[in-house]
């Protein structure tokens, strides 16, 4: 769909795909403003020497498909509706054929017993007698035929098979009044723009179907139908434009497209995107592969396979993926402005952290993206936007991480450029505004890894409302369960900067708020069980750290440890070491309640985890000095003096090469 608005602007050439087809329809209306009256509705209607005389075969344009889209109408009022208005029987029966094979999911329109992938240019010829007109010869061939109640209608074969068909009317009429003449108000079209953004048409992907626009009319209007037969990239091209408010919708499109064309690259890269951001991370990850297997020269795809990867931990994989794309296929400026965000991210969940790299590799991004932010193409110009809210987030969080002067001040300015740049998108390039709440809780990410050194309580709020608001407004099953599953980590974020400021009592009306979203998360995410347990540890810490109640404290661990101790979720491989810290950190705990075996287990637990973290470059040594001096104490409290003294070396040997 997307080479539409590439070629929309050419003639009629004689070799030209599915896409351009379209284009080329589009390009030919010609403005004619008026109403629609009964002699021009009629010339929509079947004709009997004209268009679609299929309800001889029991079936005509106004055949629909039932869920998961939008189910069909019934024709059984319009059959009435027609009886009272004197309209001829052939036209009452193709209505009532409508209404009794109104389940029927998927058929290609035809007009007048031809259908274009099926019929040849014999039937065609049958079917409708000589052409008033022929042209072209070895490729394309176009017949014109001169019909009644229209100004015309051209049939183009390929290989002999009639491979589309152009009704051109006499006046064009709005969309929802051609839909309803055809019977298609039961479906749901997807629009097709052009590389500036502007509407081209609408496509019907169940019945192979595009009403093209006059692109001079500031409102829509149809001036001419395209009949292509049912192809997979009319599904892929509305499983895009809905994925993120209808995602169970747009699945059941790429089964469709997939299942017509099993090698198309778009269609399995549109899959993996929706797994992805709904929590399949190792399914999308074969869709992606999928696709790069189709179309491997995609640096498009590519740079996303780096990003699923990512979501996976696979961040040494992902960093070769990225360095690859960059190297072989060069790609275009708002996708080098991609790859450097990409590595920007990589440097600080990647293995051996390095903030500083990663805020230059983001503001080198924010150069090349800006460069691209005006791009004609609305396909460039929104990506690169992307990336601008993109690595200003990122590059709040390396500042946050990192070592630096006036970090108060410093990340909230990046934070409200990206806010800005989230907000444009929404605003002027038609992304969804749940946009804004992915930021919100992505910037509480960059808050809580400050460490208390910037406020989020305005943004933590801001976030809740913007939650709450996408909640009420989420009709799809699916998206409700990302809201909830979204707020639970933001509000979990939230807890977090809380603590680190020593706000007593926030941490629980958050972490308790958090459960409650968790709790509606269908169907459960990988992460679902230990971002629970982490949010039971942090409450626990709380009364520990702020009351010194380890005895409400331990009650809370106990709920957490259950799910703590699981194998780590890949996506989460990268917080290894805070994982290995809150089983230190509940150890002194029990410790002090006087469950001195417990408490040792989990010291033990959690310094092998920060251990596994060192070796894989996630975490710096010196994070080892305490936890070994706890188990030091630990082992001599016991009368383990071998123990006891091993790890007091151990101790000892970090905090000398910590001084050095």
């Amino acid at each position: 769909m997307r080479r539409i608005a590439r070629r929309a602007r050419q003639g009629w050439p004689w070799r030209i795909s599915n896409s351009t087809r379209i284009a080329a329809a589009a390009a030919g209306l010609a403005l004619v403003c008026g109403v629609l009256s009964d002699s021009s509705a009629r010339a929509l209607e079947p004709q009997a020497n004209g268009v679609g005389d299929d309800a001889a075969r029991g079936r005509s344009f106004s055949d629909r498909r039932s869920t998961p889209l939008r189910g069909g109408n019934s024709d059984a009022e319009t059959a009435a509706q027609n009886a009272a208005d004197g309209k001829s029987a052939d036209t009452q029966t193709a209505a009532q054929a409508a209404a009794q094979d109104s389940k029927s999911d998927i058929d290609a329109a035809g007009l007048k017993g031809v259908t274009p992938g099926v019929s040849t240019v014999e039937q065609l010829k049958a079917a409708w007698g000589e052409p008033k007109q022929t042209r072209g010869g070895a490729g394309v061939v176009e017949f014109t035929y001169e019909i009644p109640g229209f100004e015309r209608v051209e049939a183009y074969a390929e290989n002999d098979v009639v491979s589309y068909i152009v009704v051109k009317f006499q006046q064009p009429f709005p969309p929802d009044v051609v839909a309803k003449q055809l019977k298609f108000d039961g479906l749901e079209p997807v629009v097709i723009y052009d590389d500036g953004g502007k509407p081209l048409g609408q496509a019907f992907p169940e019945r192979g179907v595009v009403f093209s626009f006059d692109p001079k009319n500031p409102s829509a209007a149809v001036a001419q139908l395209l009949l292509e037969g049912i192809n997979a990239e009319q599904f892929v091209a509305r499983a895009e434009s809905r994925a993120a408010a209808q995602p169970e919708a747009s699945l059941t499109d790429l089964a469709e497209a997939l299942a017509r064309d099993p090698k198309h690259p778009r269609g399995h890269y549109t899959r993996a995107r929706i797994l992805a951001n709904f929590g399949q991370a190792t399914e999308a990850l074969d869709a992606i592969e999928q696709a790069i297997r189709a179309q491997p020269g995609s640096a498009e795809y590519r740079l996303y396979h780096a990003q699923v990867l990512m979501r996976l931990g696979r961040f040494e994989e992902a960093e070769r993926v990225v360095v690859d794309t960059v190297a072989t296929i060069q790609p275009p400026p708002h996708l080098q402005a991609r790859a450097l965000c990409l590595q920007g991210e990589l440097a600080i969940v990647g293995v051996n952290r390095d903030v500083k790299q990663s805020l230059k590799l983001h503001m080198q991004a924010i150069d090349a993206a800006d460069g691209a932010a005006g791009d004609a193409k609305a396909v460039v110009r929104r990506e690169a936007k992307r990336v601008l809210v993109d690595s200003h987030l990122g590059a709040a969080h390396a500042i946050a991480l990192g070592q630096w002067n006036k970090k108060e001040t410093v990340v909230p300015k990046w934070l409200i450029k990206a806010g800005e740049a989230a907000t444009d998108l929404v605003n002027n390039e038609g992304a969804e505004p749940y946009l804004r709440f992915d930021v919100a809780r992505r910037a509480l990410v960059a808050i809580a890894a400050s460490q208390g050194a910037v406020d989020g309580s305005r943004v933590t709020q801001d976030f809740q409302a913007l939650g709450n608001r996408e909640l009420t407004a989420a009709a799809d099953r699916l998206v409700r369960s990302r809201v909830e599953w979204e707020l639970a980590q933001g509000l979990y974020e939230g807890m977090q900067e809380a603590h680190a400021r020593g706000e007593a009592g926030k941490a629980t009306t958050l972490g308790e708020a958090a459960v409650r979203h968790l709790g509606n998360v269908s169907p459960p995410r990988d992460e679902q069980e230990y971002l629970l347990g982490q949010i039971y540890y942090r409450v626990g810490a709380e009364q520990a750290v702020f009351r010194s109640d380890h005895a409400t404290a331990v009650k809370w661990y106990a709920k957490a440890i259950p799910l703590l101790e699981k194998p780590l979720p890949m996506a989460c491989v990268a917080e290894t070491s805070q994982h290995g810290e809150a089983f230190i950190s509940m150890g002194v705990s029990f410790w002090q309640q006087g469950d001195h075996r417990k408490a040792l287990e989990l010291t033990s637990e959690g310094v092998h985890l920060v251990e596994q973290a060192v070796r894989a470059g996630l975490a710096d040594s010196a994070q080892l000095e305490i936890p070994y001096a706890n188990l030091a104490n630990m082992h001599r409290e016991l009368g383990d003096a071998s123990n006891s003294r091993k790890y007091a070396d151990m101790a000892s040997r970090i905090q000398g090469a910590s001084r050095r």
